[in-house]
């Protein structure tokens, strides 16, 4: 009936229903009904074909919907509207509304709660949607909240991976605020090392390497990821420094070697406490 989507969507709320646990107690009753039928081995390749199953079935909870279906029939600004219901009644948030979502023509509404007024998990399903949709439209609320001393490490983690996964959209941005960025500038490196044949990304990820020799290996993983061969010299003199411990001299020779360099100077590293305890040895 060419009315029926209509009225469903202007007329109809999205239900709260925990697909979840009705799932759970559908394979439950699955493998009571089917006890010895499989092996333990067996089990592990029929369980996600269940899901499918369980996916195309009618469901009471749903108004006799099938999960597959029941959410397609809605607007974007509805399955957001019911996700944070979700979220705010501590309802699990099923995969079938999170594919749905993932479909429907909703960035801005899930760009929308995007800050630190919203909850964390709120906040964390709408940047992996986005993330989904390859959409960069929260990439400024992403920002802002990255750069938010309000914003815990979690948050500033996921929201460094998703902004590293576009890192041309998300790099002009990223230049401006990173001498301003304070201890949140650390974040910043996870996109410009995605970067590529920038002088600007490069003279950042070399001039924190070079300052940061007590936390060499976490810096030089910036630089290795980057990928630029011009880092080679650099890497060579920092390899040099009688001071460095046995951990950042394999470090730096396995990224002089990534470079295409080689380095085979003998170094006697007997005395360094990492060297030591690799080797089993008493310090």
């Amino acid at each position: 009936m060419p009315g029926w989507k209509h009225f469903w969507r202007t007329e109809m709320k999205v239900k709260i229903v925990d697909i979840d646990a009705l799932f759970d107690q559908f394979l439950a009753d699955y493998i009571r009904n089917n006890r010895g039928k499989y092996t333990e081995k067996e089990w592990e390749s029929v369980i996600p074909g269940l899901y499918d199953e369980f996916g195309k079935a009618p469901l009471d909870e749903l108004d006799g919907a099938c999960p597959d279906e029941y959410y397609k029939a809605f607007c974007g600004s509805d399955l957001c509207a019911a996700l944070a219901e979700h979220i705010e009644k501590g309802v699990s948030v099923s995969d079938f509304l999170c594919e749905a979502l993932a479909s429907a023509d909703c960035v801005d509404e899930l760009a929308a709660f995007i800050d630190n007024e919203h909850d964390e998990e709120l906040v964390s399903y709408c940047v992996n949607i986005l993330n989904d949709k390859n959409s960069t439209a929260g990439f400024d609320r992403y920002f802002d909240l990255l750069l938010s001393d309000e914003t815990c490490d979690d948050m500033k983690d996921l929201l460094a991976e998703m902004l590293a996964n576009n890192p041309e959209a998300a790099k002009e941005r990223a230049l401006g605020e990173y001498e301003n960025a304070g201890s949140s500038a650390v974040y910043l490196l996870e996109i410009f090392a995605a970067c590529k044949n920038d002088d600007r990304v490069f003279d950042i990820l070399m001039k924190e390497l070079v300052s940061h020799k007590n936390d060499l290996p976490f810096y030089l993983s910036y630089v290795t990821k980057y990928g630029d061969e011009r880092a080679l010299p650099v890497l060579m003199e920092l390899i040099k420094d009688d001071k460095i411990n046995y951990l950042d001299f394999k470090e730096l020779k396995l990224a002089i070697e990534a470079f295409g360099g080689s380095y085979d100077e003998e170094r006697d590293f007997s005395s360094d406490k990492y060297f030591k305890k690799l080797k089993g040895e008493k310090q």
